[in-house]
């Protein structure tokens, strides 16, 4: 990209801005949700998704002993759907279940499944992958988005600390 617009020429009225939507962190503990309950009795599908997860109970009379259950499990914090701080901004009538679960790095949810728990463990053996994880909460420092910027209308060497990605536009 850089090459193609060093070839035409046309620094001098384009601005080139990249950006992500989040940063990630190296996780290295694993949290298995679905044993406990089902331990516990307790009838569920645990949809894990990186920092959280979320729990849809098949018996809503089950919902007291799941929020013992899991609160139980160290660094994890658990919500009902109705009770989620706003601030999370995960807050969703249609997507969140009846429990949600959210754990700081280096933990992660995660559902173990055959062929993704053999080929982390090769690639770790193999290549010393790391598992990288997002979506903790804004304040963790490795969650910081990227904004890189140059071209015409844009200062060189300017640093201009951190920007919240969605003022970008």
């Amino acid at each position: 990209l850089l090459a193609g617009i060093d070839d035409r020429d046309i620094w001098d009225h384009t601005t080139l801005m990249v950006v992500s939507d989040h940063g990630m962190t190296e996780v290295n503990e694993i949290i298995e949700v679905s044993g406990p309950l089902e331990n516990a009795g307790i009838d569920a599908d645990v949809i894990p998704a990186g920092a959280t997860a979320t729990v849809y109970l098949k018996d809503p009379t089950t919902r007291l002993e799941a929020l013992r259950v899991l609160r139980d499990i160290p660094e994890v914090v658990v919500y009902a759907a109705e009770d989620l701080p706003a601030e999370l901004r995960i807050r969703h009538p249609r997507r969140n279940g009846d429990l949600i679960l959210i754990t700081p790095p280096p933990r992660t949810f995660f559902q173990p499944g055959l062929l993704r728990s053999v080929g982390h463990y090769i690639g770790g053996i193999l290549f010393d992958w790391k598992l990288g994880m997002h979506g903790y909460t804004t304040d963790h420092p490795d969650m910081g988005a990227i904004l890189l910027s140059m071209g015409r209308g844009v200062p060189m060497g300017v640093h201009i600390g951190p920007v919240d990605n969605i003022q970008v536009a």
